[in-house]
């Protein structure tokens, strides 16, 4: 399964270079909603209902502190994601080998591909949850590998979102960030942490092989010459063996954008 992250040019460069993912915290994602349907509150007077928001945001809070959360998606085709995450154009969407990447592995991701696509609805879930998990109780913010028994919880949390998002045909994969050694290690995985545009990023070190595809946007600079084309496919050749370069272009009768090799 390849699935895909639209980025910009310069983004790109790091992600090939650096041979890593950036994984982000779901409270500093563009979308205030994120985590909210994951514990709903039931008030039955106004002392409830202060103190269920109370526990509300604290669980909440413990999920989202110590959960990384990655967003992939289905396509490399969507016009609207190349706007608004590739930089106009101008970057690039890079293709990754779900189950090389380790996306898959139900013993290293809270959430692993598979289970990870997102659910859009008109209105926000507000019930009681209706399974009751026959498993052990998940250690909170501590979980490392996929609790099956707690999916419908963690789908609330993590995979919950207003339908006007549907366009993005987005898959997530969460992964546990906390107990890291020194070194950045934990059960998850190896994590550097780097600080962008006031955002914490935790960067997972891909295994080898798993970036297959790369994808120019309409604007790269790397299309302005077959020149700049040539040296550009020659350092990602370097540093992603085998990677495969592909390209945009506009359908001739349409709205799509096309992708192939160029």
């Amino acid at each position: 399964m390849i699935l895909y992250k639209y980025m910009s040019a310069e983004v790109a460069r790091k992600v090939l270079h650096g041979n890593s993912i950036a994984f982000a915290i779901a409270s500093e994602f563009n979308d205030p909603f994120e985590t909210i349907a994951g514990y709903p509150v039931h008030p039955s007077n106004p002392i409830g209902e202060l103190f269920d928001g109370i526990r509300s945001w604290g669980s909440r809070h413990v999920w989202t502190e110590n959960s990384g959360v990655l967003s992939l998606t289905r396509t490399a085709k969507n016009p609207l994601m190349w706007s608004h995450y590739a930089n106009e154009h101008h970057g690039a969407v890079i293709g990754f080998d779900a189950q090389l990447a380790g996306f898959t592995d139900e013993e290293t991701c809270l959430i692993p591909a598979q289970h990870g696509s997102i659910i859009y609805t008109q209105t926000r879930p507000s019930t009681p949850l209706t399974a009751t998990p026959k498993g052990d109780p998940v250690n909170v913010g501590h979980t490392h590998h996929y609790p099956v028994d707690h999916h419908e919880k963690l789908s609330r949390l993590f995979l919950h979102k207003s339908m006007c998002w549907a366009y993005e045909e987005e898959v997530r994969v969460v992964k546990c960030i906390a107990d890291r050694d020194e070194a950045g290690a934990n059960a998850s995985g190896h994590f550097e942490v780097v600080e962008a545009n006031g955002r914490r990023l935790y960067c997972y070190r891909l295994p080898a092989g798993s970036i297959k595809e790369i994808c120019l946007g309409l604007r790269h600079e790397a299309l302005s010459s077959h020149q700049a084309f040539s040296d550009y496919s020659a350092t990602a050749e370097q540093v992603q063996p085998g990677v495969k370069i592909l390209t945009c272009r506009m359908a001739d009768k349409s709205w799509d954008i096309e992708v192939g090799i160029p």
